[in-house]
């Protein structure tokens, strides 16, 4: 079996950084290319933000993110 293709994102969690937008395209590229995922490494004050974007979207099983310190 193939490991799954995966989007590195290595930031820290903040507006100017643009994950949002990453994290909202999500499901459009979830329903495009699911054999993907989406790993997120950072930290900072929009991981409440990202948490609850991840959770609207359902996107448990495509975006798995890493908080760092």
């Amino acid at each position: 079996t193939c490991l799954p293709k995966r989007i590195l994102v290595l930031s820290r969690f903040s507006d100017e950084k643009g994950v949002d937008l990453l994290l909202n395209m999500a499901p459009e590229l979830k329903s495009r290319i699911p054999e993907w995922k989406i790993d997120v490494f950072g930290d900072g004050r929009k991981v409440t933000e990202f948490s609850r974007i991840i959770q609207e979207h359902n996107l448990d099983d495509f975006v798995f993110t890493f908080l760092t310190e």
